[in-house]
């Protein structure tokens, strides 16, 4: 009948140019984060040319789909390099690099994708806000810097990572100083134990509610160990 003949035009018409996506999309799967940015620019162009050149899929709709299809394979590559068992097992250097290029990598596509976009005000172009297709990207991008500042912490609190030694201290409190030391760096581990729970796949669940209130729990006890450490402190310089 017609309507097939139609659905038959309209699915070869969009096969012929969504397949300038597949090959980026096979890359991004083969390159580190750190090299992923590399691709960026035939990406924009190639959905680009579907907007401006595919009749059935240059709607606004369509086009906003397919970024935020990019930005889901993206996310999904720098979840991969993020090694929790890791993280949590106090390996930080090698966890804060992958991070590091996790939101490097995240915030390069946005980049790219707000420059050519300016430079296309002048023609057609799509109207969507960007703020929506990339909310997953800005919400990764705090989720790599959560899991920072919990590296950081396990540096700070629990002297975890390379060169990290007990410093001496001398005098009659010296016993009471290590003895502070010793009680900071279990708190904090018990409520890190607490934040990894038993589902630690959920840490990189942005979707997940239930981080963002098991993290503010972590901080709000985070703040009690600052405190700890300014009177521990404030009793060795006395």
């Amino acid at each position: 009948s017609e309507s097939i003949v139609k659905g038959a035009s309209q699915a070869e018409d969009n096969l012929k140019y969504l397949r300038i996506l597949e090959q980026p999309c096979v890359q991004i799967k083969s390159l580190t984060t750190n090299l992923i940015p590399t691709i960026y620019q035939s990406i924009f162009f190639g959905i680009r040319l579907i907007w401006e050149k595919c009749s059935y899929y240059n709607s606004e709709e369509k086009i906003a789909g397919l970024f935020k299809k990019v930005s889901n394979q993206i996310i999904k590559k720098c979840s991969a390099s993020i090694q929790l068992d890791e993280l949590f097992a106090g390996n930080v250097e090698t966890c804060i690099q992958a991070l590091d290029s996790s939101i490097s990598c995240l915030k390069k596509w946005r980049n790219v994708y707000d420059k050519n976009v300016n430079l296309l005000k002048k023609k057609k172009c799509w109207s969507f806000e960007s703020d929506a297709i990339f909310a997953q990207i800005e919400a990764f991008i705090q989720r790599c810097l959560d899991l920072k500042e919990i590296c950081e912490g396990q540096i700070q609190f629990a002297r975890k990572g390379t060169n990290q030694q007990m410093p001496i201290f001398d005098g009659s409190k010296s016993n009471e100083i290590y003895g502070l030391l010793d009680e900071i760096k279990d708190n904090f581990e018990k409520q890190l134990h607490k934040l990894s729970g038993s589902n630690i796949e959920k840490v990189l669940d942005i979707k997940s509610s239930k981080w963002h209130e098991e993290y503010n729990i972590f901080k709000s006890g985070i703040k009690n160990l600052d405190n700890m450490y300014i009177n521990l402190i404030t009793l060795a310089f006395e």
